[in-house]
C-alpha cells in the first residue's frame, strides 16, 4: 500500500487544496510580477521590439515545450506515491532533462537561422538560449517540489527572481538599454533560479546520486512519450500562433499586438491550472489505493471555466480598448480590440482540465492526446483561413476555435471513454 504518511482521506484533500493554494498564489503572483514587466516593457520599447520579445518568449517556450517528453506531470505523480527510490528517480529525470534542454537548444538555434528571415529576429533567438537553460532546470525543480508537497519552500524563489527582474530591467530600460540587455538579464535570472533551485533539492529533499539504471530510464521515457506527445500538442496550442502569425509574413508590429493578449490568456490559464495541477500527488495517491475519481470533479471544473469565460470576456470586451491604451499606451489599441476574445479563450484552456486528469489518473493517456492532437490541428489550419481577412483578430478567434475543439472532444472521451488508440485508452 502506498505510504500516505498517516493522513486520512481528509487529509489529502486538505493537503491537495492546501498545494494548490499554493501554487495557484505563486503563480498568480509570478504572473502579475510579468504583466508589471510586460506594461514597462511596452512603455520604454517600440511595438516591434516588443514584439520580438514575444516572438523570443513564445519560441524558447516552444522548443523547450514539444522536446519534454510529459516529463513534469509524471514526476509530481511518481513522487507524490512515496514508493521508495526517490533519489535514484530524481536524478534520472535530471539527466533526462538536460539532455531535453540541449535538444530543445539546437531546435532553437536551427530554427532561427533556417526559418526566421530578419537578423533582428536571428538574435533574439539566440540571446534566449541561457533562458531556455534555466526554465529548463527550474521548472524540473518546481515538480520536484510539487511531487514532495513542499511547494513552500521554492515558490518564495522564484517570485523573488521575478521581483528583481522587474526591478532591474526596469532600471536598464531607464538608463536607455535597450531590447538585448533585458533578454540577457532574462537568461542570467533564470540561470540563478536553476542553480538555486538545484541546491535546494539536495538540501530538503533529497541528495543527488549519479547512478541509476538504464533501465530504469528507458520505461521512464516509454511511459512519458505519451504525455509528452499530449504536452507538445498543448504547448503548440498555447504558443505556436506567435510562430505561424512569423511564418505567415506578418510584421512584429502585429505579432507584438497579439503576443500582448496572448501573454494575458495564458497568465489567467496559468493561475487556474496551478490549482488543478497541485492537487495531483494527493489525488493521484487516492486513485491508486481505489478510491477512484469522481465524474463531478470534471464537471465542477468545467462550468467555473466557461463562467468565467463569459465574463472576462464580456469585461475585455467592453473595457479592453480603454485599458490596455490607459495601461500600455495608444499604440496598443489594437490589443485592446482583442482582449475580450483573449480572455474568453484563457477560459476555454481551463475548461477541461479536470476530464484531463480523470482520464490520465484511468491510464487513459491516449485519449487525452487524441484530443489535443485534434485541436493542435485544427489551430493552424483556422489561422491559414481566418488571418488573410481579419489579421490579428483571425489569430485569437482561431486560437479559440481550437481550444473549444480541443474541450469537447475532452469531455466526450471523458464521459463515453471512446478510443481504438493504444491498449486501455
Amino acid at each position: 500500500m502506498p505510504n500516505t504518511g498517516g493522513r486520512g482521506e481528509g487529509g489529502d484533500v486538505r493537503l491537495a487544496l492546501t498545494n494548490g493554494a499554493v501554487l495557484a498564489g505563486g503563480s498568480i503572483g509570478e504572473n502579475l510580477l510579468r504583466v508589471a514587466y510586460l506594461v514597462i516593457l511596452a512603455r520604454f520599447l517600440e511595438v516591434s521590439e516588443l514584439g520580438l520579445w514575444t516572438y523570443g518568449i513564445a519560441a524558447y517556450g516552444l522548443a523547450l515545450g514539444l522536446v519534454g517528453l510529459g516529463f513534469d506531470s509524471l514526476i509530481a505523480i511518481r513522487l507524490g506515491q512515496r514508493r521508495g527510490g526517490e533519489t535514484e528517480f530524481i536524478t534520472m529525470t535530471l539527466i533526462l532533462r538536460v539532455g531535453i534542454i540541449c535538444i530543445a537548444g539546437l531546435s532553437l538555434a536551427v530554427y532561427g537561422a533556417l526559418a526566421e528571415p530578419s537578423d533582428a529576429g536571428r538574435a533574439v533567438l539566440l540571446a534566449f538560449l541561457p533562458a531556455l537553460l534555466g526554465r529548463g532546470i527550474a521548472l524540473w525543480v518546481r515538480f520536484c517540489f510539487l511531487g514532495y508537497e513542499r511547494l513552500r519552500s521554492f515558490i518564495p524563489v522564484s517570485l523573488g527572481l521575478r521581483v528583481v527582474e522587474l526591478g532591474f530591467g526596469s532600471l536598464l530600460l531607464t538608463q536607455g538599454a535597450g531590447l538585448l540587455s533585458v533578454v540577457a538579464l532574462h537568461g542570467i535570472l533564470l540561470i540563478v533560479e536553476a542553480g538555486i533551485g538545484l541546491f535546494l533539492v539536495t538540501r530538503l529533499l533529497t541528495p543527488l546520486h549519479f547512478g541509476f539504471s538504464l533501465a530504469d530510464a528507458r520505461s521512464f521515457v516509454r511511459q512519458s512519450a505519451v504525455l509528452g506527445g499530449s504536452a507538445a500538442f498543448v504547448v503548440w496550442l498555447t504558443l505556436g500562433p506567435l510562430l505561424v502569425l512569423r511564418q505567415l509574413g506578418l510584421a512584429f508590429d502585429v505579432i507584438g499586438q497579439v503576443g500582448l493578449v496572448l501573454g494575458m490568456t495564458n497568465v489567467l490559464a496559468a493561475a487556474g491550472q496551478s490549482f488543478v495541477s497541485a492537487g495531483l500527488p494527493a489525488v493521484s495517491r487516492k486513485a491508486s489505493m481505489g478510491g477512484g475519481v469522481p465524474m463531478g470533479y470534471g464537471w465542477s471544473i468545467l462550468a467555473l471555466a466557461i463562467a468565467g469565460a463569459c465574463v472576462l470576456g464580456g469585461l475585455g470586451d467592453w473595457l479592453g480598448v480603454a485599458v490596455v491604451t490607459l495601461v500600455f499606451g495608444v499604440e496598443y489599441r489594437m490589443a485592446g480590440e482583442l482582449l475580450g476574445l483573449g480572455l474568453f479563450a484563457g477560459g476555454l484552456i481551463l475548461a477541461p482540465a479536470g476530464f484531463a486528469q480523470v482520464l490520465l489518473l484511468r491510464d487513459k493517456r491516449w485519449n487525452v492526446v487524441l484530443a489535443n492532437m485534434v485541436a493542435a490541428l485544427v489551430l493552424p489550419a483556422a489561422m491559414l483561413l481566418l488571418i488573410g481577412p481579419y489579421s490579428g483578430h483571425g489569430a485569437l478567434i482561431a486560437v479559440g476555435i481550437a481550444w473549444s475543439v480541443r474541450c469537447m472532444v475532452m469531455v466526450i472521451l471523458a464521459t463515453r471513454g471512446v478510443t481504438r488508440l493504444g491498449g486501455s485508452g
